[in-house]
């Protein structure tokens, strides 16, 4: 593997080991728990002679689970958005894009056409689709939450 010496890919490599950290420390606690858990439900089953159930969650672990996943579903899908933000920002500023075959194509015309809409006229045309009910196409479907 090519050792790359970029700053900012090696500060994002940094970065990358930290989530993966974090990963492995999650998974690590996990595998604990998964052994306390069914080294109880072995001795439990030894003392009263069943089989070997799923138990449901204690009401301390159902407190837990629920704070870990509103953890998951709002704060690291929020984190997540604002990295991608920012890797999108840092990309963008190694990407040169080259306009002049757009610009060749006289696309300027077709802006300079384009012209400002007031607010007047946004609300009118709001009346109008509201009072005629016209339907109108979403540009993308609703995604999921913290998806991509």
């Amino acid at each position: 593997m090519e050792v790359n010496t970029d700053a900012a890919i090696q500060k994002l490599l940094a970065l990358e080991e930290v989530f993966l950290n974090v990963l492995e420390t999650f998974r690590n606690k996990r595998k604990v728990l998964e052994k306390i858990k069914l080294r109880n439900q072995l001795l439990g089953a030894s003392e009263s002679a069943s089989d070997i159930t799923q138990t449901d969650p204690l009401p301390r672990e159902n407190s837990a689970l629920a704070r870990i996943q509103k953890l998951v579903e709002v704060q690291l899908c929020d984190l997540k958005k604002k990295i991608h933000a920012e890797l999108d920002q840092i990309t963008s500023s190694n990407y040169n894009m080259d306009l002049s075959g757009l610009f060749a194509s006289n696309v300027g015309s077709v802006i300079s056409s384009f012209r400002a809409v007031s607010p007047e006229t946004l609300h009118g045309a709001l009346g109008t689709f509201t009072d005629t009910g016209e339907n109108f196409q979403r540009r993308s479907p609703p995604s999921a939450v913290c998806r991509q």
